[in-house]
């Protein structure tokens, strides 16, 4: 089942270390994704003794499930919580976005900001996701904050065309 899928995955999680019922409390939101006899939208929120936080929201359609995470966890990368979260939903489509202030950054061991360099973003060729889109901004207030749009490959494509010209509103064959 996805909860068990889930339960497995974020056993390695660091979110796990920010809140320890993360795993049943990010399955108990996600059993919204399996639309049952209503799509009543399902949110979780918790938040650490060091004011680090992680929320969930499932909102459950068979025609455009809509899943969103957020965590301001101090995490030296987020590898595996992507990873997780990706395996977990296994989303068509999907925008990650990072944030960061230059003092998180120093902090972390992987380099969201580098365009690509950073381990969030090479997990996701080997579960079949293809970059459409990537962008980054440095903000004077002293933050960045990178951006990419990513979609499933088929069944039995191992990587996206050079020419393929799919834009985030374009739904995946």
């Amino acid at each position: 089942t996805e909860e068990s899928a889930f339960a497995a995955a974020a056993e390695a999680s660091p979110v796990v270390a920010l809140a320890p019922d993360t795993a049943s409390a990010v399955a108990e939101a996600s059993s919204a994704s399996t639309p049952k006899s209503s799509s009543t939208p399902r949110s979780r929120d918790v938040c650490s003794g060091s004011g680090a936080y992680w929320t969930v929201h499932v909102t459950p359609e068979k025609h455009c499930s809509y899943v969103s995470f957020e965590t301001s966890a101090p995490l030296k990368s987020h590898k595996a919580l992507v990873r997780a979260l990706l395996v977990l939903f296994r989303p068509r489509r999907f925008t990650l976005t990072v944030f960061a202030d230059r003092a998180g950054l120093a902090e972390m061991t992987s380099r969201a900001h580098d365009h690509g360099a950073s381990d969030v973003f090479t997990v996701l060729p080997t579960l079949r996701y293809a970059r459409l889109d990537l962008c980054s901004t440095e903000f004077v207030g002293d933050y960045s904050v990178i951006l990419g749009n990513y979609r499933l490959l088929p069944d039995g494509v191992e990587e996206a065309p050079e020419d393929d010209d799919a834009s985030p509103g374009t739904a995946p064959a």
